[in-house]
């Protein structure tokens, strides 16, 4: 090192470059203010100019409206057409409008209160004026008082002080526009001044600057022959290294260091060690004291406790691991201190994508569940009075035979309907492994029968054929035959939305050999690229649409039903030659033999009970309230029907039930709520209906007191055994 270079003159000149910059940013500041304060002004004196304007023009306006209003009257007394009372009763509105704007809008400081006023009371004079001529019987009454001139000076008064107030405010706009302009030149002048003091400023730094440079280059020089020397020395090691001078500022980073922080080894040299290397606590986000620090305070080698993370120089967070040891001359004197730390994003990025991935799907299927619940108890509670009342019609079997099968397809599309609304809860019970499944030997081909009825109508709307060949001697199988009937109607639903008009369907049932039946479902549609077909079944998947299709769905559908094909202990396959050549769905299961008949249960809803219960129904959907209390009462039955907790609980209090029915979701509480206060005084069998289908929401009623759980649309036959239960037995708590 040179010798009028010594460390402490280096220490002099960077100060007086520091006061150089700090002086330059004080000018650079001072200006900037300047400006601002003077481009303020000129935009507060530009408002005053905008707002004299709109005083003028709002007294302009007054006086055309005024006007307006005389020209009115006089056609209107010349005419006596009232076609010239139009335009006098809009001017005399827009009088008022006129006047209250020159009082509360922003013109109204412009004006003096007690000139306002009085323009005020001579428009209020006219206007008096006119009206009543206007008014007079006789005509020629009207014109002599035209005639008196009364009128003429009022409207000259109105006039004189219009023209007053807008030459005052004339003469203080170009007054303000005179300001304007003096302040814009002030602005610029001042403007001009400060860029040519900072210009002037900046080209005095840059020679002083220059200076420093050119005597600094043979420091430069012999720097950077060391520094070669070392970074050789550091470029094979593994991990990354910063060197620090004994005041802490960075002298060497390598390549991975460089890659680490963000910054070169130009941009880091001679910067503070805790400006490159910016650690902080992954937990707390609290700055940690830097190795450097701690091995220059004391002489030891120090390392990193866990969890601390590198802040890269564009924000990215690295976890790391390190250890800082001084650097040492022969007689101990410590000349700088050297940080070796390494990358450990991998290790903990696994470990965050684990508990992130966790969380989210916690949260995830909770706020799912949640809204699946919501959803199908909002869903099914409009659905209650329809099924009953079709299934008191049914029961009753007045209707014209004619209507018998109307009666029956209505019914068979409503329950339908309630069990799509279970669908929506597919999804939840199958990945939590609750889905339960009611299996009997079922016909297959009844079923496909259903969901071809199911469908004609869109066939016919659509012009599309399907047809059936039942080719299979062996179609029963073991199954839920709900949700099987569910998986078909899926497939055929889809068949007819991909298929063009025109196109056909076909459903074909075969035994490929003993025990097994093969359900196919073909059509002529879209069809299908191999791409769509690797992700056909999976959640959400939602596969390219024809150009006439407006509805995507939710992609669902698919997914379920190959769920439900599989606790069935059968396959699900699709296949298609390509876009454009149809689609192929196969079913494949396991038959059993048929199932003996059955006793008809026809006239269940009329079996006699043993006695005539009290029932309480707590339900605050009136129309299922009103249906569902027919119907009980059509059982021979006694009911008080309350609509709120606060109902019930009084008449649990007052009376004496047999049985209980309650809704959970009531406008006061829940029915959870309500059966935990009915307890503390009776022990009368309760029975939740709701539309809250979920497992977790009938064990939450049972929990609560409930004996039993219904889910709406209501069982009907099942609510009949449950009451002829409690009539005979009472229900078991």
């Amino acid at each position: 090192m040179p010798k009028n270079r010594t460390p402490q003159t280096i220490k002099s000149i960077v100060r007086k470059l520091r006061g150089l910059f700090v002086a330059m940013a004080i000018v650079l500041i001072a200006s900037i203010i300047t400006t601002f304060l003077t481009g303020h002004k000129v935009m507060v004196l530009r408002d005053a100019v905008e707002g004299r304007d709109l005083a003028i023009k709002r007294l302009q306006e007054l006086l055309q409206n005024v006007l307006n209003a005389e020209t009115g009257q006089r056609g209107y007394l010349l005419t006596n057409s009232a076609e010239y009372l139009e335009p006098y009763e809009g001017a005399r509105q827009s009088i008022s409008a006129n006047l209250t704007a020159l009082t509360t809008e922003d013109v109204s400081e412009y004006f003096p209160e007690d000139q306002t006023a009085e323009l005020a009371s001579l428009c209020r004079q006219k206007l008096s004026e006119l009206q009543s001529t206007i008014e007079m019987a006789s005509p020629s009454e009207a014109v002599q008082t035209v005639q008196s001139g009364k009128g003429k000076d009022i409207m000259d008064a109105i006039r004189m002080r219009v023209s007053s107030l807008q030459s005052e405010q004339e003469n203080a706009r170009d007054q303000a526009l005179k300001d304007v302009q003096r302040a814009t030149l002030v602005r610029t002048t001042m403007f001009v001044v400060t860029a040519i003091i900072n210009l002037g400023f900046l080209l005095w730094a840059f020679n002083r600057i220059k200076r420093e440079m050119s005597a600094q280059y043979v420091i430069a020089l012999e720097i950077a022959e060391q520094r070669e020397i070392l970074s050789v020395t550091l470029a094979s090691i593994g991990d990354a290294v910063i060197i620090t001078d004994t005041e802490g500022k960075i002298t060497f980073l390598n390549k991975i260091a460089e890659d680490l922080t963000g910054w070169t080894l130009q941009e880091a040299e001679n910067q503070a060690c805790a400006t490159v290397f910016n650690i902080i606590n992954e937990y707390s986000r609290e700055p940690v004291i830097s190795p450097v620090d701690k091995v220059l305070a004391t002489g030891l080698i120090v390392g990193l406790a866990n969890h601390t993370l590198l802040i890269r120089r564009d924000g990215i967070e690295t976890p790391i691991d390190d250890s800082g040891a001084p650097i040492r001359e022969a007689n101990g004197t410590i000349r700088g201190v050297v940080l070796v730390f390494r990358d450990f994003s991998s290790h903990k990025e696994a470990e965050r994508n684990l508990i992130q991935a966790k969380e989210q799907l916690e949260a995830a299927s909770h706020a799912k569940d949640k809204f699946l619940a919501t959803l199908s108890h909002e869903l099914r509670t409009p659905l209650t009075p329809v099924v009953a009342t079709l299934s008191t019609w049914e029961a009753k079997h007045s209707l014209p035979s004619e209507l018998e099968l109307d009666l029956q397809l209505m019914r068979r599309n409503v329950e339908l309907e309630a069990r799509l609304i279970d669908d929506l809860l597919d999804l939840t019970r199958i990945e939590h492994g609750k889905l339960l499944l009611e299996k009997e030997a079922a016909s297959t081909h009844g079923l496909l029968d259903a969901v071809v009825k199911l469908y004609k109508a869109d066939c016919e709307t659509k012009k599309v054929t399907l047809s059936c060949r039942y080719q299979a001697t062996e179609e029963f199988v073991l199954a839920d035959p709900a949700r099987l009937q569910q998986v078909f109607w899926n497939l055929v639903g889809n068949a007819i939305k991909f298929t063009a008009p025109g196109g056909a369907i076909e459903i074909i049932t075969i035994n490929p050999e003993a025990n097994r039946l093969e359900i196919t479902i073909a059509d002529n549609g879209i069809g299908m690229s191999s791409e769509t077909l690797g992700q056909l079944f999976q959640r959400f998947h939602q596969g390219d649409l024809s150009p006439d299709q407006k509805s995507r769905g939710l992609g669902l559908g698919l997914s379920i039903a190959r769920a439900l094909v599989d606790s069935h202990d059968g396959t699900l396959t699709a296949s298609s030659k390509g876009p454009g050549e149809g689609s192929i769905f196969t079913i494949k299961l396991p038959t059993v033999p048929p199932p003996p008949a059955r006793p008809s249960l026809s006239g269940a809803h009329s079996s006699p009970t043993q006695r005539s219960l009290r029932v309480l129904l707590l339900e605050d959907h009136e129309d299922t309230a009103t249906v569902l209390a027919q119907i009980i009462r059509g059982m021979g039955h006694h009911v008080a029907v309350s609509h709120t907790v606060a109902q019930a609980n009084k008449l649990i209090h007052e009376e004496t039930f047999d049985l209980i029915l309650s809704d959970i979701g009531l406008p006061d509480g829940t029915g959870v709520d309500f059966i935990k206060e009915a307890r503390k005084v009776c022990d009368t069998p309760a029975i939740a209906l709701t539309g809250y289908g979920m497992a977790e929401d009938i064990d939450r009623c049972l929990s609560a007191g409930f004996n039993d759980h219904l889910t709406k649309p209501i069982d009907f036959e099942r609510l009949q055994r449950t009451l002829d239960l409690a009539a005979q037995h009472g229900l078991d708590a």
